[in-house]
């Protein structure tokens, strides 16, 4: 199964999709209740990321003098996740 990377903007993109087509009636409420708890992990998984280069970074910084600031746009932490056009199944 092809594997695609997600950051948080992908991911805020797909969650705005899924409100659409609930919206719509393209999605019933059952499928969209079960995309919004894997939504939630993936958020869960992003924020642990972002937590922990936060640390590596800070701890980095302490001795090289480098301001995380400055660093923060380097960071990068995509989750791949597979993709899949299956609804989850309840």
């Amino acid at each position: 199964m092809k594997q695609k990377i997600v950051d948080s903007q992908s991911l805020f993109s797909f969650i705005t999709k899924q409100m659409e087509q609930l919206s719509d009636g393209k999605i019933d409420v059952e499928a969209a209740h079960a995309q919004s708890k894997l939504a939630k992990n993936a958020i869960h998984l992003l924020v642990y990321e972002v937590n922990r280069a936060h640390v590596l970074l800070e701890i980095e910084q302490a001795s090289s003098g480098v301001k995380f600031r400055e660093l923060q746009d380097k960071i990068e932490a995509p989750i791949e996740i597979p993709s899949s056009t299956e609804q989850p199944q309840l």
